[in-house]
């Protein structure tokens, strides 16, 4: 956490990243509730992927770490080997949508997708009001035959707010005018629309970004 409030602006939110929970089949985690007593990966010490995991969604479901579930402060490249080789029963990272760990683990060992309960909603977005709710689709990753809902945030873009209004609108007309070609070169983005660049904003935009989405019709509500 920052010591004071630092000096910057809301640029746009990208696409999601999806806080994915997958249990090792032969774990016979199936739901949340079966998590409890599982060893569970969620990323290293003090990261926001940690933090998040171990104090927002699974104590949001009733379950606490080091006293319901073992959490395992490892790296995700560190939990997709040890998901392999059965060393842990589960993971829960922040991946954008298709991501090559999952992808990897998915095609290596049977996976249980895991959806976040209807009844730990209200708390999750008490806790954290950037969080909402989404669904991975059917056949994102082997084992998913049904949409599995899970909780999500933008990955959020920043700015320094000393930049001019005319600087940050050019770059902001530069990055939609140019979508098809950013999503070339990394297809998260193809989640990039006008229509959410506001979606779990929790700060004010940029003058200068506001003024393109407010010319294309899209306006942030108020803060």
């Amino acid at each position: 956490m920052f010591k004071s409030k630092q000096d910057i602006l809301g640029w746009f939110q990208s696409y999601p990243a999806v806080i994915t929970i997958a249990a090792r089949k032969a774990s016979g985690a199936k739901t949340m509730a079966d998590l409890k007593g599982k060893k569970i990966a969620v990323s290293t010490p003090g990261s926001n992927n940690q933090l998040d995991c171990d104090n927002i969604i699974f104590p949001a479901h009733g379950l606490y770490p080091d006293k319901d579930y073992t959490s395992v402060k490892i790296r995700f490249p560190e939990a997709v080997q040890k998901m392999i080789d059965g060393h842990i029963d589960a993971v829960c990272f922040y991946m954008g949508v298709g991501a090559p760990g999952f992808v990897q683990m998915a095609e290596s060992v049977n996976l249980n997708f895991i959806s976040i309960e209807e009844s730990a909603k209200a708390k999750i977005t008490e806790l954290e009001p950037a969080f909402y709710f989404g669904y991975l689709p059917k056949g994102t990753y082997k084992g998913i035959d049904e949409p599995v809902e899970l909780v999500m945030m933008n990955y959020s873009l920043f700015c320094s707010s000393h930049l001019s209004e005319d600087f940050m609108y050019q770059a902001t007309r530069a990055v939609f005018e140019n979508l098809d070609y950013i999503s070339s070169v990394n297809s998260a983005f193809k989640a990039t629309t006008l229509e959410k660049v506001y979606q779990g904003m929790t700060i004010p935009v940029h003058p200068g970004a506001a003024k393109y989405f407010k010319e294309k019709g899209i306006v942030q509500a108020s803060k």
